[in-house]
C-alpha cells in the first residue's frame, strides 16, 4: 500500500462510534498511514472532543444510542467554526433513503459496512485533498475579497451561469443595498432601466460564447443618482479550461463623460469644421458643424471614411486634385503645421472654397494623426471679388474724373493724383511724385498758409479754394474739399483732396451778379407797377363784392316777389277747384290757371336755381326712392306730347336694375325732364330712347353708379355748338324754326350732376341725332323699408270729431296769401286768428295762446326770426310748434329759420295738402276726406296730329302757330273758332290742348309741317 504523501500525514481525525471494536480496527488502519486518531463512543463524547481540538475529518457512525450521527452532523453543520469539517458516515443501513438523508444534513461522504481498509483508506485521503484545497481556496477568496474591499472600483463576482454570489464593500456602500438583497440576479435591478435589457444581452452573449466583453453603463448610487461606469467583465477558468468564476469591474467615469460631453458640445457649439485623421487618414472624428458644412446630416456617414479622398478632390482653381497632391496629408507626413486655402467638396458633389488649418498629433516622437479645422470663406471670397470690382471701378472714376484727386502723406509729399490734374498743372505724376505739395503748385509767399488749411481737415470733410500754379506759370482757381485716411486702427496716415477747377464757374457768377444787378431794377420797376395794378384789383374785387351782395338780395327779393303772389294764384285756385259748388267749365278754367301758374313757377325756378347755383348756395337732398318708379313716371308724362308728333318714347331698363336708391331725386327729376323735355323738343319723327343701368362704382363698397342715357334720332347739333352747349342761356338749336325756352336747363341740368357727384356728356351727329348721358353715385338700397311713399292726395273736408279745439295763429303781412290761408283752415274746422306782424304775434301768442302759428319770415315792424325766437322764451313758448312760411330760395335761409326756433318751414307756393300735412306731422290732427268719386268712363279721345294740321290752310296753320308761339289765349281760341267751321274734331283737339296750356305741342306740330314745306320749296 502506498503511502500518502507528508501533506496528509499527521491529519487529526476523530472517529465517532459506540462500537469499540469497530473503533480499534479504523485506528490501527489509519495510524498505519501516519494519522493522528482520536476517538469517541457517543455523539456527546464527540462534541467534547472537538471543541478540544478540532479534527481535520471525522469518521460517524449513524447508529449511536444516545444521538444519531445525522443529529450530531446536523448541529456541527450549524456551527461556523465546524462547518467545514469534512464527515464521512459510516452505517450498516446501505439504503438509498438513508445516504440521501446523510447528504441532506451535510455529510460529504457515506461508506457502507462491511467496508474494506483500502476503500476507508482512499476516502478519507480525497476527502481531506479535497478539504484542503477547499481551505486553500477560501483563502484565495478571502484574500480576493479584501483586495475588492481595497479597490476603488465596484467589484462583484458571478457562478459559470451569471449568479452573482460576491459585491465588494464599495458596490455595497454605493448601491445602499443589502447582499441578501442583490444575491443571484436581484443585483440587475441597480442598473439603469435603458441599460438592463442591453447589458443583460451582451452578458448573456458572453457566458453562451464563453468570451470577456466590455461596457459602459449607469448604476444607482444609494441617494438614487445615476453615475457612469466603465465596466469589464472576465472570467477564471479551471485545468479543463472551464469558466468557474466571472469576475465584474465598474470604474467610476461620469466626470470622464462630462468631460467628454463639454468638449463635444464645444466642437458643435463652434461654427468651424474640427476632425481628426489617424496615420492612415482615416476619419476618427468630426464635429457637426464639420458635417454641415459638407452637407451631411450627421457625421456617421464621414467616420471610418478616407476623408480626404472624399471631400479634397480638386484644387482651389476647381481642377482634379491626384492623391498624392491632397496636401492636408503634409501635416502627417512632414510633422508640421499646415494653414491654406483648399476646394472641398460636398455630399451632392459642389464645390465651395475653405481656409484649412492643421496640425499633427504625436506620441512617444511617432505621429499618430492630425487635428484640422476648416471654415467656409465662400463670402469672403465673394466679397474679396466686389472689393477688387469696387476697386477697379474706383480707379476707372479717378482715372475718368474731370476733378483733381489727390493723395498726400502725413509730411504733404505727393503719393498719386490722376491724369485730370496732369492736364491742368502739365506736370506727369512721376515728375513729382514724393515731392512736397505745397512747394511744388502754390506760390512761395502763401504755401505754408495754404499748407496749414489743408492738413486742418478731420473726419469731416472741409472746403476752400486756393489756385494752383501751372508747369507753365499759369494759375488756375480750384475748390479743394479734404478728409483725412485713417488706417485700420484709425491712426491717420494721409490726406485725400478732391480739386474742382472753378474758372468757368467764377466767370458765370461774375456775368450772374451783373444779370442780377440788371434784374433787381427790372423788378423794383414791376413792383411799382403791381402795386397799382393791386390797388386797382382791390377796388375792382370791392365792386364785385358788393354787386355779388346785390345780386344775393335781388334774389331773395325776386323770390319773394315773385312766390308770394303766385302762392294766393295757385292756392285760391285749389280751394276753388275743391269747392263742391264749383261748375265743371269753371273747374276746367281753374284747371288752366294751376297750369299756366305751374308753368310760370317752373321758368322763375329755372332762373333762380341758375341764380343759387352762381351764389353757391344750392344743396343736396338725398332720399330714398323708387328710381324705377320715377324713371317710368317721367317717361310716360313725355310720351304723351312725343305721340302728339308720332314719336316713340321708350324705356329700356337693364336686367339687374335696382328699384331703391338714396340720391336727391328732385335734382335727378329735373335733370331727366330737361333731357327728356329737350329730346321730344327737338325730334321731328323716328324715336327717343331712355337706358338706365346700375353699374359698380370703382374704389367703392358702399356706393354703385346710376348711368342713365337718353338718345333721340332728331336733327343733332353741329360740333361746334358743342363746346357752349351747357352754357347759361345757350339753346340747343339756336337755327331751328320758333325755339322757345329760357336756354338754362342744360346748364341747370350740367351743374346739377356735377353737384351730385357725377359727369354728363353729349355725342351727337347732324342729321342723325343726339345723345345726352349721365353717372352719378348712389347708394343701393335692398329693401324698401327706407323709401318715402308717395301719399295720394285726398281734399280735406274736416275734422275727426273728439279731437281738441285746434287755435292755429297765422302771422303774415300779404293779405291775400293771409286770406288764403285762413280759408284753408276754417274751412276745415280750426279756430284760427291772424295778425300782420311780429310784435302783434307775439301780443296774441301772450293773450291767447295758440297751438300751432304759421309764421311768415319777411315782415314788416319785426321779421319771422325775431318773432320766433321771442315767442320761444316766453312761458308755453316751448310747446307750440311754428313752422314757417318763405318765399326764399336760399337753402342757407332754411338753417336760419330752424335756429330762430321754427320747428320746421315750408316754402311758398304751397299746396293745400301740404298744409294739412304739415299740421298732422306736428299736432296729429285728424281730417275727414271726401269720398273720392269714381267718374265714368270717358270716351278715347284721339290726340292732335301733324296729319290733323296738314289739312289746314297756310293762312290758318300760320295763324295758329304765332297766336301758341307767343303764348296768346284770345288769339288761339279766335283761330281754332275759324278752323271749327270746316273741322270741328280738328278744332276740338285743339281746344283740349290749348285747356292744359300745352302750347309748345301745338308749336311743334306747325313748326313740323311749315319747316317741310320750306325745305320742299327750296
Amino acid at each position: 500500500m502506498q503511502a500518502f504523501p507528508p501533506l496528509l500525514a499527521n491529519k487529526n481525525i476523530l472517529i465517532v462510534d459506540d462500537d469499540a471494536e469497530g473503533v480499534r480496527f479504523l485506528s490501527r488502519v489509519l495510524k498505519q498511514e501516519h494519522y493522528t486518531v482520536r476517538a469517541a463512543l457517543n455523539g456527546t463524547a464527540a462534541f467534547k472532543s472537538i471543541k478540544t481540538k478540532t479534527p481535520d475529518l471525522i469518521l460517524l457512525d449513524v447508529n449511536m444510542p444516545d444521538m444519531s450521527g445525522f443529529e450530531v452532523c446536523r448541529q456541527l453543520q450549524a456551527m461556523k467554526v465546524f462547518c467545514e469539517i469534512p464527515i464521512l458516515f459510516i452505517s450498516a443501513q446501505g439504503e438509498t433513503a438513508d445516504k440521501l438523508k446523510g447528504f441532506e444534513v451535510g455529510g460529504s461522504d457515506y461508506i457502507t459496512k462491511p467496508f474494506t481498509p483500502e476503500e476507508v483508506l482512499a476516502r478519507v485521503k480525497t476527502h481531506l485533498k479535497l478539504n484542503t484545497s477547499m481551505q486553500a481556496l477560501r483563502t484565495s477568496e478571502s484574500r480576493f475579497h479584501q483586495l475588492a474591499d481595497s479597490l476603488p472600483q465596484l467589484v462583484l463576482t458571478c457562478e459559470p451561469d451569471g449568479a452573482c454570489n460576491f459585491f465588494s464593500q464599495q458596490w455595497l456602500t454605493y448601491t445602499g443595498v443589502s447582499k441578501a438583497q442583490q444575491l443571484g440576479f436581484d443585483w440587475l435591478q441597480q442598473l439603469h432601466p435603458d441599460d438592463r435589457a442591453p447589458t443583460i444581452a451582451a452578458w448573456q452573449k458572453a457566458i453562451d460564447s464563453g468570451t470577456e466583453f466590455h461596457t459602459e453603463l449607469r448604476i444607482r448610487r444609494h441617494d438614487g443618482v445615476y453615475r457612469w461606469f466603465d465596466t469589464q467583465v472576465i472570467h477564471l477558468r479551471d485545468e479543463e479550461d472551464r469558466i468557474i468564476k466571472w469576475f465584474w469591474s465598474n470604474t467610476d467615469i461620469t466626470e470622464l463623460r462630462k468631460a467628454e460631453l463639454m468638449s463635444r458640445l464645444i466642437l458643435d457649439t463652434v461654427v468651424e469644421g474640427i476632425f481628426g485623421l489617424n496615420e492612415a487618414g482615416i476619419c476618427t472624428f468630426i464635429n457637426q458643424a464639420g458635417a454641415k458644412l459638407l452637407g451631411y446630416e450627421s457625421t456617421k456617414g464621414l467616420l471610418g471614411q478616407h476623408l480626404h479622398s472624399l471631400i479634397h478632390t480638386h484644387n482651389i482653381a476647381g481642377d482634379p486634385l491626384p492623391q498624392a497632391q491632397r496636401s492636408i496629408m503634409d501635416s502627417i507626413h512632414t510633422s508640421s503645421k499646415n494653414s491654406n486655402e483648399y476646394l472641398f467638396t460636398r455630399k451632392d458633389g459642389s464645390f465651395f472654397p475653405v481656409w484649412v488649418y492643421a496640425k499633427p498629433i504625436a506620441y512617444n516622437g511617432d505621429i499618430r494623426g492630425t487635428v484640422a479645422s476648416f471654415i467656409d470663406i465662400s463670402e469672403r471670397k465673394r466679397l474679396e471679388a466686389s472689393l477688387r470690382t469696387e476697386r477697379d471701378f474706383a480707379e476707372g472714376l479717378i482715372n475718368t474724373a474731370p476733378t483733381i484727386v489727390l493723395v498726400l502723406d502725413m509730411r504733404g509729399r505727393i503719393i498719386r493724383f490722376n491724369p485730370f490734374m496732369e492736364k491742368i498743372s502739365g506736370y506727369s505724376l512721376d515728375e513729382v511724385r514724393g515731392k512736397d505739395w505745397f512747394e511744388t503748385f502754390f506760390s512761395k509767399h502763401d504755401w505754408k498758409h495754404i499748407k496749414q488749411v489743408f492738413f486742418s481737415a478731420t473726419d469731416d470733410i472741409k472746403t476752400h479754394s486756393n489756385p494752383i500754379v501751372t508747369k507753365d506759370g499759369r494759375e488756375v482757381p480750384i475748390e479743394w474739399s479734404e478728409q483725412t485716411l485713417k488706417d485700420i486702427d484709425g491712426k491717420v496716415t494721409g490726406l485725400l483732396s478732391i480739386g474742382q477747377d472753378i474758372s468757368e464757374r467764377l466767370a458765370a457768377e461774375k456775368a450772374l451778379l451783373q444779370a442780377r444787378e440788371e434784374l433787381e431794377q427790372r423788378v423794383e420797376q414791376r413792383t411799382k407797377q403791381l402795386a397799382l395794378l393791386n390797388q386797382a384789383l382791390e377796388q375792382a374785387k370791392d365792386a364785385a363784392e358788393a354787386a355779388n351782395r346785390a345780386k344775393s338780395i335781388f334774389i331773395a327779393n325776386m323770390s319773394h316777389e315773385l312766390r308770394t303772389p303766385l302762392n294766393a294764384i295757385l292756392g285760391f285756385s285749389q280751394l276753388m277747384t275743391n269747392a263742391p259748388d264749383t261748375l265743371p267749365t269753371q273747374k276746367e278754367n281753374l284747371n288752366t290757371i294751376n297750369h299756366a301758374g305751374e308753368h310760370l313757377l317752373a321758368m322763375i325756378n329755372d332762373v333762380l336755381d341758375l341764380s343759387k347755383i352762381e351764389a353757391g348756395k344750392i344743396e343736396l337732398h338725398p332720399e330714398s326712392f323708387d328710381v324705377v318708379r320715377l324713371l317710368q313716371d317721367i317717361t310716360e308724362m313725355f310720351r304723351i306730347r312725343a305721340q302728339a308728333k308720332n314719336i316713340t318714347v321708350n324705356l329700356l331698363l337693364a336686367d339687374n336694375m335696382a328699384h331703391y336708391i338714396k340720391t336727391d331725386s328732385g335734382k335727378l327729376r329735373q335733370v331727366l325732364s330737361n333731357l327728356l323735355g329737350n329730346a321730344v323738343k327737338f325730334t321731328q319723327q323716328g324715336e327717343i330712347s331712355v337706358h338706365a343701368d346700375i353699374l359698380p362704382l370703382a374704389h367703392e363698397i358702399d356706393r354703385q353708379c346710376l348711368q342713365v342715357a337718353v338718345q333721340d334720332t332728331g336733327k343733332g347739333i353741329p360740333q361746334a355748338h358743342l363746346d357752349t352747349i351747357f352754357k347759361p342761356f345757350v339753346q340747343a338749336a339756336p337755327d331751328m324754326l320758333g325755339q322757345k325756352g329760357t336756354g338754362l336747363g342744360l346748364a341747370i341740368s350740367h351743374q346739377f350732376i356735377e353737384l351730385l357727384g357725377g359727369e354728363m356728356r353729349v355725342e351727337s351727329v347732324v342729321g342723325e341725332g343726339s345723345c345726352f348721358s349721365f353717372q352719378i353715385a348712389v347708394e343701393v338700397l335692398n329693401t324698401p323699408a327706407d323709401v318715402r311713399g308717395t301719399a295720394q292726395s285726398r281734399q280735406v273736408c274736416g275734422l275727426q270729431p273728439g279731437q281738441q279745439i285746434w287755435r292755429i295763429l297765422i302771422v303774415e303781412d300779404d293779405l291775400d296769401n293771409r286770406i288764403l290761408l285762413t280759408n284753408i283752415l276754417v274751412q276745415a274746422g280750426f279756430k284760427v286768428r291772424a295778425c300782420t306782424n311780429g310784435v302783434e304775434a307775439v301780443a296774441m301768442f301772450q293773450d291767447w295762446s295758440p297751438d300751432f302759428i304759421w309764421l311768415d319770415i319777411q315782415m314788416p315792424v319785426m321779421d319771422g326770426y325775431a318773432t320766433a325766437a321771442k315767442i320761444r322764451t316766453l312761458p308755453g313758448g316751448d310747446e307750440v310748434k311754428i313752422v314757417a312760411l318763405t318765399a326764399n330760395v336760399f337753402q342757407e335761409d332754411q338753417g336760419n329759420i330752424l335756429a330762430a326756433g321754427c320747428d320746421d318751414a315750408l316754402s311758398k307756393p304751397f299746396l293745400v295738402s301740404q298744409v294739412f300735412a304739415m299740421m298732422h306731422q306736428y299736432l296729429g290732427v285728424d281730417y275727414l276726406y271726401i269720398q273720392a268719386q269714381t267718374d265714368a268712363p270717358q270716351a278715347q279721345t284721339t290726340a292732335l296730329s301733324r296729319e290733323d294740321l296738314q289739312k289746314l290752310p297756310r293762312a290758318l296753320l300760320e295763324d295758329l302757330y304765332q297766336a301758341a308761339l307767343s303764348l296768346y289765349v284770345q288769339g288761339v281760341e279766335d283761330v281754332t273758332a275759324k278752323i271749327k267751321v270746316q273741322y270741328p274734331e280738328i278744332a276740338e283737339r285743339i281746344e283740349r290742348l290749348s285747356q292744359q296750356y300745352h302750347y309748345d305741342l301745338i308749336c311743334d306740330l306747325c313748326e313740323q309741317i311749315l319747316q317741310s314745306e320750306e325745305s320742299s320749296n327750296e
